[in-house]
């Protein structure tokens, strides 16, 4: 996949616009008032064309069992279109959600990272979680005799002063960050919102130096000596918090973007 987001071609069509999701995407309404045509992963596949085409969701929930093959059919009728992150499979989608192959990816910028089969679980220095990011549940602080397999991950155990969601869109870093609550109840809150920084923007460049996304939700780890990690790289971040803080329709500034 390209890295090469930053001069992309012109919507020959401002209204072409097309999204691929699940039935539960809370962001919906943010992309119908953008003016993008919704579809979803389990209907029939009919013919659509779009010069412009989002395959959003990480497949996350338990209860959707998404069909890689049908996905890679609806991906493959689209290759003429603009692309959301370049994606080409369903493969894709997944290695872009893969918190072990993300640590891969941003390396330093990220917490030390192992799968069980690499790493012994330590409670008080490590946390563990599954691969697939399943928005800040089944985060685990001790194992209480649970055996896990390489579908988790092990990390070191930050200590975290403050939480931020960062977003970025076309590799235009939004100054306004949501401030998020601790993940240790399994709920994910936002409970605030504030102006980057300048260390903070400086440190999303050189995360955006190794990131293959074109819309991506940085969660960020504040740590009590003014360092940063990325803690995860969200690309189907959720739209509704930061939407009704801000008042910024983050599908509208996707579009944007692509009709420069």
């Amino acid at each position: 996949m390209s890295n090469d987001i930053q001069n992309p071609k012109s919507l020959d069509n401002a209204s072409s616009k097309l999204l691929y999701t699940t039935h539960n995407d809370t962001s919906l309404g943010f992309f119908i008032q953008a003016g993008w045509t919704v579809r979803y992963y389990d209907e029939p596949i009919t013919p659509q064309s779009a010069g412009l085409v989002y395959f959003r969701d990480p497949f996350n929930d338990p209860e959707y069992q998404p069909d890689p093959f049908h996905i890679d059919q609806l991906i493959a009728q689209h290759q003429d279109a603009q692309i959301v992150d370049h994606i080409t499979s369903f493969q894709d989608i997944l290695e872009l959600e893969d918190k072990y192959l993300q640590s891969e990816t941003y390396r330093e910028l990220y917490p030390t990272t192992w799968l069980p089969s690499q790493h012994e679980f330590v409670p008080g220095s490590n946390l563990a979680k599954p691969r697939i990011s399943q928005r800040a549940k089944n985060i685990l602080f001790d194992l209480e005799g649970r055996t896990l397999d390489d579908s988790w991950v092990i990390q070191e155990l930050l200590d975290i002063k403050e939480e931020l969601r960062i977003y970025v869109v076309g590799g235009d870093i939004l100054d306004q960050a949501s401030i998020k609550s601790s993940k240790a109840s399994g709920k994910v809150k936002i409970i605030g919102d504030r102006l980057l920084t300048p260390d903070e923007i400086v440190f999303i460049h050189q995360v955006m130096e190794k990131c293959p996304l074109d819309v991506v939700g940085f969660d960020i780890a504040v740590l009590p000596g003014g360092e940063h990690k990325v803690i995860e790289a969200n690309r189907s971040p959720q739209f509704l918090r930061y939407g009704e803080r801000t008042g910024l329709n983050l599908a509208a500034l996707i579009t944007k973007h692509y009709e420069r």
